[in-house]
C-alpha cells in the first residue's frame, strides 16, 4: 500500500492453503518475484511458521510476506481478511486528504481525523463525493494529537467499530509522516513537544497476524 501511494506500482497476491505442499511453493515463487503475499491457512500456528520458513528461504523484507487466519467454509475470516482499516491524522486538507483519497480508492476503510470537526466533515462529505464513496467506506474521528483525551476516544471508537487497525499515518505536522509502531515512539522533537503518542493505538490495535502499514 504504502508503494502504491507513492505511485509505484505493487502487485499483491492472497494463496489460500498455503501452509504446505502446492500451496507454500507458490507464495515461494510469487514472494522471490516481488508479489506482496499474504499467506492464508485456518491454523494460525502452522500459517505462521510458513511464513518464518518462507522468509528464511528467500531473504525476504518483514513486510513482503504475511500471514491472515483463514478458513473458506468461515464467513467471518473472509470479512476479516478483504476488510483493511486505516486511520490518517490531520487529513482535513493537503497530503493527508490526498493519503485518504488513494487508500479510500482501493477499498481501505479510512478514518480522517482532524482537530476540527466541521472541517473534517466537511473533508469526509468532500472525499464521499470525489470517489462515489459508500458511506461507512470513510469516516471522520475528531482528534487532537496533544490531547490525550481524543487518541483514547479514538481507540476506542477503533476497537468498537472495527476490532483492529492495519494502518497509521501521522500527518499531523509534528514531525513529518510516519506510520509504524516503531516509528510512532514518544520523542521529543524540536519544538519541545512530545510527538503523537498513537503507539498506544497501534500496539493495542494492529493486526497481530499481519504488519502495520508503513506510509512515508
Amino acid at each position: 500500500m504504502a508503494e502504491e501511494i507513492r505511485g509505484q506500482a505493487t502487485k499483491y497476491a492472497v494463496v489460500t492453503g498455503t501452509n504446505k505442499g502446492i500451496g507454500f511453493e507458490i507464495c515461494r515463487q510469487l514472494a522471490s518475484q516481488g508479489v506482496v503475499v499474504v499467506l492464508t491457512a485456518r491454523n494460525e500456528k502452522r500459517g505462521v511458521e510458513a511464513v518464518e520458513k518462507l522468509k528464511g528461504l528467500i531473504g525476504l523484507a518483514k513486510e513482503n510476506v504475511v500471514f491472515q487466519q483463514l478458513d473458506v467454509m468461515d464467513p467471518s475470516t473472509i470479512a476479516s481478511l478483504t476488510c483493511r482499516y486505516a486511520v490518517v491524522t490531520g487529513a482535513n486538507k493537503g497530503i493527508g486528504f490526498e493519503i485518504c483519497r488513494q487508500l479510500a480508492s482501493q477499498g481501505v476503510v479510512v478514518v480522517l481525523t482532524a482537530r476540527n470537526e466541521t472541517r473534517g466533515v466537511e473533508a469526509v462529505e468532500k472525499l464521499k463525493g470525489l470517489i462515489g464513496l459508500a458511506k461507512e467506506n470513510v469516516v471522520f474521528q475528531q482528534l487532537d494529537v496533544m490531547d490525550p483525551s481524543t487518541i483514547a476516544s479514538l481507540t476506542e471508537f477503533i476497537k468498537t467499530q472495527f476490532g483492529r487497525l492495519d494502518i497509521l499515518v501521522n500527518n499531523a505536522g509534528i514531525g513529518g509522516v510516519t506510520a509504524d509502531a516503531d516509528a510512532l515512539r514518544p520523542k521529543q522533537e524540536s519544538t519541545g513537544v512530545s510527538s503523537l503518542d498513537l503507539n498506544k493505538v497501534a500496539g493495542a490495535l494492529h493486526n497481530p497476524n499481519g504488519n502495520l502499514e508503513k506510509v512515508n
